[in-house]
């Protein structure tokens, strides 16, 4: 009795510790789900383990504070644009300008699909041109233009508007703009233009009716199995009407037929210039949507 006194549990102190790895890594496995498991007391605080279940868990919090209406999603705070942004950019800086606005341009450089807008103000171009990026990320920012078309703020001060004019005008330096469009002050003669001409008409009519033709040549070739015959066809009638358009909106004709799909040009097209922009960049575009649009125009 005394030798069993003073050896208590003599299997536990004689005997090596078995390791079972499969229970060990189990129970591990619910002590950290027990530990990263919500408290529902009132005012607890809960915090994760470590930074591995900080990491695996934020994406699910951050979804549920989106869903709980947190953060609204863009589309929902922006307002409607206007038709003509342009315009309305330059409505917009007369009214923060106070006096400072000279003259705002939609300036339309050769062979290149962007418009530049020329804001001209009094002095401080610098500061002012800092003013005008946020309202230039209002009107033309991502999400809220064309990204084929973008559209670009310059800002200058009247002595160097002045200057590049003496340049111009001494030979130095040439125009390289195949459109432009006074937005600030406004010309009358733009906003409420007259009507064509007798011979405007009949030069606007012989384009549509060139175009017209071709349209109706890929109608017949697209209806007889020959896609690529009509493709052919529906991309040469793009051009004719492209420069009747410009004709009739008292626009410089295009000189190709990617001119004729860039602005101002473009804005005449309405709806069915998203369409042909994609026939004329992707070969495998079907010919039936591209036709009936163009018809329409």
């Amino acid at each position: 009795m005394l030798g069993a006194m003073q050896i208590p549990h003599p299997i536990e102190t004689a005997a090596s510790p078995v390791h079972d790895r499969r229970a060990t890594d189990e129970d591990e496995v619910n002590r950290r789900r027990l530990r990263a498991r919500p408290s529902r007391k009132a005012g607890v605080k809960t915090e994760l383990p470590n930074r591995s279940d900080r990491d695996f868990f934020a994406p699910r919090l951050m979804t549920f504070t989106q869903w709980e209406g947190r953060e609204p999603a863009p589309d929902q705070t922006r307002t409607p644009l206007p038709e003509d942004r342009p315009l309305s950019f330059a409505q917009a800086i007369y009214r923060r300008a106070n006096g400072a606005l000279i003259r705002c341009e939609e300036c339309h450089p050769h062979g290149a699909p962007h418009s530049v807008l020329y804001v001209v103000v009094e002095r401080d171009a610098a500061r002012w041109r800092e003013r005008l990026n946020s309202l230039h990320h209002d009107f033309f920012g991502p999400g809220r233009s064309d990204p084929l078309v973008p559209v670009r703020l310059e800002v200058i001060d009247r002595a160097t508007h002045d200057a590049l004019q003496r340049l111009v005008a001494a030979g130095l330096v040439a125009p390289t703009t195949r459109a432009t469009r006074s937005l600030w002050p406004v010309d009358e003669s733009t906003t409420s233009p007259p009507p064509l001409s007798e011979a405007e008409r009949r030069k606007a009519g012989s384009y549509r009716c060139q175009a017209a033709r071709k349209l109706k040549m890929a109608d017949v070739l697209a209806g007889g199995d020959l896609g690529e015959e009509a493709r052919l066809a529906l991309l040469d009638a793009i051009e004719p009407l492209g420069r009747a358009l410009a004709v009739e909106n008292r626009l410089p004709e295009p000189q190709s037929l990617e001119d004729a799909l860039l602005p101002p040009l473009g804005t005449a097209w309405k709806g069915a210039l998203p369409l042909v922009r994609n026939f004329l960049r992707e070969a495998s575009q079907p010919v039936p949507p591209v036709l009936f649009v163009l018809g329409q125009v």
